[in-house]
């Protein structure tokens, strides 16, 4: 058994949402995106309305730019912005201003940090003593790494999942370093995170309130049940390096279901 199907069942459900995000300045996007970008709007705006019609609510009024400043920047780099960024942002009369503050913040470091900060704890990535040989920071350079690219959503899970081989040649291996003893709960972890679907209680019983059953958890966790850490034999030398193979026929069994 391979882990292609769980690969490929993954990102069944992740790349609707692949879309990368706009690149920086200068805004010059494609005919093909610009039509993605004004039918997600139109769709956006169209809820909106129906919402609140639905609700008999009134629309809020227009954002003024300090307001517009301050939400931009708390959402895209966790800070407030200067007084003196709110002043020169008011004073600027280029029509498209929102749009080149949105690209430039995008461009920045701020950015990136407050990006990594979100993933490094959806992923729990953990950077204690004990972690050092597994190479968590390899695994975290990678990450900001594949953020400052503008990395699609999609190829980064993939490269994740997908990892084998040592941590020093291919550190998204670091995603599963992470569980390395703890196979069955990174299972649950990875439905979690991917697949918004908490499967945690099937480990140890018929989920109580959801269709997974244990028989179903234990099956899906065989397709990383292959997923072993060890030595390869190049490194018998470097005992501080870590490599992620694959042993083909190891599956997960429990005696239920034997």
């Amino acid at each position: 058994m391979n882990r292609s199907f769980l690969i490929t069942f993954l990102l069944f459900w992740i790349t609707p949402l692949s879309a990368a995000r706009p690149q920086p300045a200068p805004f010059n996007p494609s005919k093909e995106k610009v039509v993605i970008m004004r039918t997600s709007v139109l769709r956006i705006n169209a809820l909106i309305d129906q919402k609140l019609a639905q609700e008999k609510l009134p629309y809020n009024s227009p954002m003024n730019d300090f307001l517009f400043a301050r939400r931009v920047y708390v959402d895209l780099t966790g800070t407030i912005p200067t007084y003196e960024e709110l002043v020169n942002f008011a004073n600027d009369e280029r029509p498209r201003k929102r749009t080149y503050l949105v690209n430039k913040l995008l461009a920045s470091e701020g950015y990136v940090s407050h990006t990594f900060n979100y993933f490094a704890n959806l992923l729990r990535i953990q950077t204690k003593i004990a972690d050092k040989e597994l190479g968590a920071e390899l695994f975290m350079g990678w990450l900001k790494d594949s953020i400052h690219q503008d990395k699609p959503y999609n190829r980064l899970v993939y490269e994740m999942v997908s990892s084998s081989g040592s941590i020093q040649e291919n550190p998204a291996t670091g995603y599963h370093l992470r569980d390395k003893d703890m196979k069955l709960d990174h299972v649950a972890f990875m439905t979690k995170i991917f697949l918004a679907k908490d499967i945690a209680c099937a480990q140890c019983h018929d989920h109580p309130s959801d269709d997974w059953t244990q028989k179903q958890y234990y099956a899906f966790a065989s397709y990383l049940g292959e997923l072993e850490i060890g030595k390869g034999q190049d490194l018998k030398k470097q005992k501080d390096r870590k490599m992620m193979f694959a042993e083909k026929e190891k599956l997960f069994h429990h005696p239920r279901f034997s």
